[in-house]
């Protein structure tokens, strides 16, 4: 069939994709809008028209101010099923001028064309009906041109290529019952064509932006009320929500507000509605860049979700990312406010079994103070710190002339630094402890005392056994490779969501001289993890990194979690440190903060028989890989089993060990022991530690229970003893350690000066014990009598 030109240009939208083959071949993409001229081909199975494509924002860098771009036309053949005609426009109308004169033909020719548009919008509603939508090559019975074409005046001026308006055919189905989609798609085309440009033209790359988070924030939205998969209260949350976001849309780029009502499905409010609450929407959209907030209920609790949606990581070992909520008074330290939640890396690709397996937690029960409202100065952040296993820091000459050095094989090293847990290695402590599989035959070799230090060096050179381990066996120590950081704060005080990509951070090393930091960059990270240099970089190994935070406000978490199934359905829960009022529920958990290592230069262990040992004569390593193990015990000495929780979503540990810190740096871990409310009075920690893969120096330990109570909250400076004979010693079935004293908190001191200790922070929640010895005497006064009643009183 020779080419003919159409009798009236017809509308049509591509309904499938098409690649062009020939120079002349016009590729297609679903959904592009598409001016059809002619017809041609075998039996008429080509058309050929004009493709209307979004106007260039180059364009708009030459355009008047405020003027509308043109649309983009490209020209080409393309096949008639992949395409389908919507409308077909009368034929004395170009870009909506008439081409007809005189007022008695006018009206003729009006009638004659409104027939032929009549007949071709029915032809088009026939061949739609009939059209099958998964089968391209079905052959319509009816063309668009007739056998002879209309004779046409070859004097008369060709006329320019019809170019409509863009918004022809975008009306979709949901305009009534969801009228937020079509406002979407008819801001978001204003903005491209009359805005953006004239953002780029003045360089406002800080406001594109903003628009451009406003954008991606607007098209989810339109894709989950097409979906129509929410619940009625999160479908009116999201109505409200984009109205605002068009709201805030309309103001950054037209300095204008069109008054929406998120209670009417987000459609316009016109003449008929309500004066009263157009003006009051008006008003508040005029003023606040969201709804206003009713007054805060100080019993309302606040729970955030966090989602690791995209984590890859180019690591060939196994490593763990964790996260937690983190506080910070403006000129104070970040203090956590959650426990840990620990993913896997790599993550797991199938659904989650278990709640090790997921990637996601709600952090719940925070308060109105915790999350800053009503103080400026409070800042709440989600912190994410990669652990990862690597081989020991390098140790100083000499090194293997010390003495009493534990040799645990390779893969003992790797089974116990991947979990974090002691539990094929049998107590470096003294203690009774029950008989259970935990427990380990061989036994280990101890440091007498200090003095004998030399004489145990002298023969350590002799023995195989303790000579220094070989150089083809790699030792490895868990470490914090990067840190990140996100803030939430605005997010939980106005219950919003977000989903943003996060940077890890790790320090840069000299030879790199130079910092990454860019606007992606947070203070935080340098109160966080220690530099040498001053300056940080990105984690290269990190390729990728999004999460997904959404916060809620609801004094009930059950109520919450019933009222929002898509999201927080079989959620694992993370819980605070602490409680948020009065508490509703049994809990006795104690959180211990290992801060960090305070070892100065010139610095001496505490010792039971000659007071202070300088550290050079128990290790002379350089302190690169700086552990701490410690365990929990009973009053009698026995172990508790299973009660140290590294994260909330990991089972407990009997003996744990921390990552490897160098001098001067700092673990910042936090712990939940979890000991039963009957073994409390009298419990306390017991640990040591040692430069890894090294055998111990020193000994602290840690009273849970002291004065009739649960020790006060607050940060303590325990002291370190030698690791000796006398210390890891039974006594009557006890601990030697726990005669001596165990706090060192004058460090201002001079006889302090160079003492050597560990900071660390305890916090008890619990509903079975109190920390006030005044408090529980006046409970139990009956049992005092005479001086020890007066002095109470």
């Amino acid at each position: 069939m020779p080419w003919k030109p159409l009798p009236s240009v017809a509308f049509a939208i591509c309904v499938f994709p098409f690649r062009a083959a020939q120079p002349d071949d016009l590729p297609l993409q679903v959904g592009d809008c598409l001016y059809i001229i002619e017809q041609g081909g075998h039996d008429g199975d080509w058309y050929r028209g004009y493709l209307v494509g979004f106007p260039s924002l180059l364009a708009g860098l030459t355009s008047a101010r405020g003027e509308q771009l043109d649309a983009r036309v490209f020209t080409g053949m393309f096949p008639r099923n992949c395409v389908e005609v919507r409308e077909v426009m009368e034929e004395g109308k170009y870009n909506g001028s008439s081409q007809v004169d005189g007022a008695d033909e006018r009206d003729g020719v009006r009638e004659k064309r409104k027939s032929q548009a009549l007949h071709a919008r029915r032809l088009s509603r026939a061949l739609s009906r009939k059209r099958s939508a998964h089968d391209v090559t079905k052959k319509v019975p009816a063309r668009l041109v007739a056998d002879e074409p209309m004779p046409r005046d070859p004097d008369a001026p060709r006329p320019p290529a019809p170019v409509p308006t863009l918004r022809v055919g975008d009306e979709t189905g949901l305009s009534a019952e969801e009228p937020l989609v079509d406002e979407i798609a008819s801001c978001l085309r204003e903005w491209h064509d009359a805005r953006l440009h004239e953002v780029i033209l003045a360089r406002g790359y800080s406001q594109l932006a903003r628009v451009q988070e406003l954008v991606k924030r607007l098209d989810v939205s339109r894709k989950q009320l097409m979906h129509d998969v929410m619940t009625m209260k999160e479908l009116n949350k999201l109505r409200e929500d984009t109205v605002w976001d068009l709201v805030a849309g309309n103001k950054m780029l037209s300095e204008e507000v069109i008054v929406r009502s998120a209670t009417e499905k987000g459609r316009i409010l016109k003449a008929d509605d309500s004066v009263i609450e157009m003006t009051k929407l008006q008003a508040n959209m005029s003023i606040l860049d969201r709804p206003p907030k009713a007054p805060v209920d100080k019993n309302m609790l606040y729970h955030i979700l966090v989602d690791v949606r995209n984590l890859v990581c180019e690591y060939d070992q196994p490593a763990t990312l964790q996260m937690y909520i983190c506080t910070k008074e403006f000129g104070e330290k970040p203090r956590p406010l959650s426990e840990n939640y620990a993913i896997s890396i790599p993550m797991p690709e199938g659904p989650a079994l278990s709640p090790e397996d997921q990637s996601k937690s709600l952090f719940v029960n925070l308060s109105a103070s915790d999350i800053g409202i009503g103080s400026e100065n409070t800042a709440l952040y989600v912190i994410f710190k990669l652990l990862k296993d690597e081989p020991v820091r390098q140790m100083l000459s000499g090194q293997s002339t010390l003495g009493h050095q534990q040799n645990p094989s390779t893969s003992q090293s790797n089974n116990a630094q991947k979990h974090g847990s002691l539990r094929g290695r049998r107590s470096v402590f003294g203690s009774q402890r029950k008989k259970d599989g935990h427990a380990r035959q061989s036994s280990e070799a101890r440091p007498s005392t200090a003095m004998s230090e030399y004489s145990d060096a002298g023969r350590s050179s002799e023995s195989p056994s303790e000579g220094p381990p070989s150089s083809r066996e790699v030792k490895i120590v868990k470490r914090t490779v990067g840190v990140g950081a996100v803030d939430i704060g605005k997010l939980a005080r106005n219950q919003l969501e977000s989903e943003r990509r996060v940077t890890i951070w790790a320090p840069s090393s000299p030879a790199e001289d130079k910092s990454d930091e860019s606007d992606d960059w947070g203070e935080i990270i340098r109160e966080l993890m220690r530099s040498p240099t001053g300056s940080f970089t990105r984690v290269k190994a990190v390729k990728r990194f999004d999460v997904f935070a959404t916060a809620f406000a609801a004094a009930e978490l059950d109520t919450l979690v019933r009222n929002t199934p898509t999201l927080l359905h079989d959620v694992h829960m993370t819980e605070k440190l602490g409680f948020s009022g009065v508490p509703t529920h049994k809990r006795s958990d104690i959180y211990i903060t290992l801060t960090e290592p305070i070892v100065p230069r010139q610095a001496h262990l505490a010792h039971s028989k000659f007071g202070n040992v300088p550290l050079s004569q128990r290790c002379q390593s350089n302190l690169a890989n700086l552990q701490i193990t410690l365990e929990v015990r009973k009053a009698d000495g026995e172990r508790i089993d299973d009660c140290i929780f590294t994260a909330s979503n990991h089972q407990g540990h009997t003996a744990w060990r921390t990552t490897g810190v160098e001098r001067g740096e700092g673990w910042n871990q936090t712990i939940r022991l979890a000991i039963p409310p009957e073994d409390v009075p009298g419990s306390h920690i017991v640990m040591s530690i040692a430069d890894a893969p090294n055998f111990p120096f020193a000994l602290a330990w840690v009273p849970l229970w002291e004065y009739n109570a649960f020790v006060r909250d607050g940060d303590h400076a325990v002291a370190l003893y030698v690791y000796d004979e006398y210390s890891s010693s039974l006594i009557g079935g006890k601990g030697a350690y726990l005669a001596l004293p165990p706090w060192l908190n004058r460090l201002d001191d001079p006889a302090h000066q160079h003492a050597a200790v560990v900071s660390l922070r305890s916090f008890l929640c619990s509903t079975e014990y109190s920390q006030d010895p005044t408090l529980l005497g006046l409970l139990s006064w009956r049992s005092l009598y005479g001086a020890k009643l007066l002095d109470l009183l």
